[in-house]
């Protein structure tokens, strides 16, 4: 640490405060409409977001080294409305109002302030900005930021940029310090941490200013207001720089997308179950593990019991059905490996390379995808009688093992509902079997084709025709998107006189690199989301818009930057789930003239089945561009 330091210096936007918006344009939009309120003449919200834009960046043209104050973008403005000096007078606070009302605090800009206040250092601000220093410290003293005696340096008042770095001497010649002697923090790359260091001022950077993708808002698609949308947008910002990466594609996607998402629905589901005097919630391994993480953050969690719960339909057909029919062993998907087989049977490992050997496969290892030639060899052997005898016995023991697992999860006089991503809800009818106590469930997502009273879907839920059904299409990519990176369920042992459930460690048919920091990044929106600051910028109502609109970005509308960061992915799949969830290996030209010839015109970035939904019109047009592409070649 360098002793001669006196001097703290910050940026304010984006690094101390942010405005519970999308992006600062989203300013304009709601001024246009109270301006329209108050009876003032200006074009639909949108246009007058353009306008105001313009005029601000003319205004910089003429202004002294292109900088200016909010009375000079007016000026300009309220020329080209013909608008009179009173109703340019009242725009021009009504815009200060708003910014008053949507700028807020930073957790990361107040913690970072009041460590230089308390190393003894004086405190300045120093902000690019058209908004003049007193509103701005008004601003700072009611976010608990800025004391009277701090100074705040504005740009359009000193008429230099940090930017172009000529605020600094000026800084330096105002405080009567040397260069050695300051240290300034800001979001900017260049404005906040290259242009002091030119000057000899160390620097770090601190926070972001960068919108990401899934922050952003757009008036005539989006279904919530720019409010609703801006503070979850605001949030995950805010959340972003408390990650070590906060611009990284995982990090965005992770405070953007998958913790709104996290939260949205431990939100509902806690809600939900207090609504109905359901004080127990079993979360279903492996896809329910981050929600369950994510309900314990919640305060609102208390006065329900949380539990992990290690079942899957697997070990459930065990307790409930015995052993598989061999006519269905093979059921329900594409992909199906020795492991696979292996757990499906409750095979010991003695018992798999018995099999192997009945079968003339002793070399296969047990990741090896069996072939159809295999899988009908596979059921003449097993369905022998000295084997049928076999996957009874094995099917009885791990039923046993399954209920007793079970048994020792439930308590007395409870009333118990699961948590699953969803699909038609087959887990919770297995379990009500074994267990009366579970009363409901609740998930992300159901396709069935009628409403059930005793499950409840949160997305989508087609039986009520409710949600955004298209997810559905999609239902394998959610459960992946939102699992961990463990492998399924194997079976259980025992851990001091209890069964816990054994995960296979490594699931090598699937890849998702990048989904742990997409995850951990999305636990810090949700820890962010439980300070008494920022929960009331959150609704459970938004949370589920918000959600929903950004899913359908990924899955239906990607752009080349998810095809880039999603390429290395690989899944599994089952014919349950026949919407394709390997993403695309860029733009390759065959692969664009396969999916062209297919009427499929995007699948080249993304699933196949993400253009399930692709009008007429749009099937003609890629028709007609393939017979193209083939005359030409």
């Amino acid at each position: 640490m360098n002793k001669n330091l006196k001097i703290g210096s910050f940026d304010i936007f984006d690094t101390v405060l942010t405005r519970r918006l999308s992006c600062p344009a989203d300013v304009f939009s709601i001024v246009g409409q109270r301006l329209r309120a108050q009876g003032i003449r200006v074009p639909r919200s949108n246009l007058f977001r353009k306008l105001r834009i313009r005029c601000e960046r003319w205004s910089r043209r003429f202004g002294e080294n292109h900088e200016v104050l909010l009375p000079d973008i007016y000026a300009l403005l309220g020329r080209l409305m013909f608008w009179s000096a009173s109703d340019r007078l009242l725009a021009e606070k009504i815009e200060r109002e708003v910014e008053a009302e949507f700028l807020h605090k930073t957790t990361h800009g107040l913690a970072a302030v009041t460590e230089a206040r308390l190393s003894g250092k004086r405190i300045v601000f120093v902000s690019d900005m058209y908004l003049d220093s007193d509103f701005l410290k008004t601003i700072l003293l009611r976010e608990g930021i800025a004391k009277e005696e701090d100074l705040v340096f504005v740009s359009g008042e000193w008429k230099v940029s940090k930017a172009s770095g000529e605020i600094w001497p000026r800084l330096l010649e105002k405080l009567s310090i040397t260069p050695d002697q300051i240290f300034h923090q800001g979001d900017h790359e260049h404005s906040d941490v290259a242009s002091p260091a030119r000057y000899g001022i160390s620097s770090k950077r601190l926070g972001t200013s960068v919108v990401s993708r899934w922050e952003q808002w757009d008036e005539r698609s989006s279904t919530l207001p720019a409010e609703g949308w801006g503070g979850i947008a605001a949030l995950g910002r805010i959340s972003r720089a408390a990650c070590e990466k906060p611009d990284d594609y995982w990090t965005r996607i992770g405070t953007g997308l998958v913790g709104p998402w996290m939260l949205g629905f431990a939100v509902w589901i806690l809600a939900e179950a207090k609504k109905r005097g359901i004080l127990t919630l079993w979360f279903l391994s492996r896809d329910g593990w981050n929600f369950y993480q994510a309900a314990l953050a919640l305060s609102d969690a208390e006065g329900i019991e949380l539990h992990y719960i290690a079942i899957n339909r697997i070990q459930l057909r065990f307790a409930t059905e015995g052993a598989r029919p061999i006519e269905e062993l093979f059921d329900g998907t594409r992909l199906i490996t020795w492991c696979l087989l292996q757990e499906r049977l409750a095979l010991t490992d003695e018992d798999l390379t018995s099999l192997q050997k009945c079968c003339d496969c002793g070399n296969s290892r047990i990741d090896d995808t069996l072939s159809a030639g295999n899988q009908d060899l596979i059921r003449a052997v097993l369905k022998k009688p000295e084997w049928v005898d076999l996957l009874e016995k094995r099917a009885q023991k791990a039923g046993v093992i399954v209920k007793t697992y079970l048994a020792q999860c439930v308590q007395d006089n409870t009333r118990i509902a699961i948590v699953d991503v969803g699909w038609r809800g087959r887990s919770q009818q297995m379990l009500q079997q074994l267990h009366p106590e579970i009363i409901h469930g609740f998930y992300i997502g159901l396709c069935n084709e009628r409403a059930q009273d005793d499950k409840q879907a949160w997305l989508y839920d087609l039986g009520r025709g409710k949600g955004v059904s298209s997810l559905n299409q999609h239902q394998r990519m959610i459960e992946v998107f939102i699992g961990v990176n463990v492998g399924p369920l194997t079976g259980y042992k025992q851990v001091n006189g209890k069964w816990q459930g054994v995960f296979q460690q490594n699931d090598k048919k699937e890849v998702t690199s990048g989904r742990d920091e997409m995850h951990r990044a999305a636990m810090v929106f949700i820890q962010h989301s439980q300070r008494d600051y920022y929960k009331q910028w959150l609704s459970p109502t938004a949370l589920q818009a918000f959600t929903a609109e950004n899913l359908l970005n990924l899955l239906e509308y990607p752009v080349r930057e998810d095809a880039d960061f999603f390429r290395f992915w690989q899944i599994t799949t089952d014919d349950a789930h026949q919407d394709a969830v390997y993403p695309a290996a860029g733009y390759d030209r065959k692969r664009i003239l396969s999916c062209l010839q297919k009427e499929q015109p995007w699948s080249f970035l993304w699933p196949a089945a993400s253009l399930h939904h692709t009008g007429f019109i749009c099937r003609l047009v890629m028709k007609m561009a393939w017979q193209t592409s083939r005359f030409l070649k």
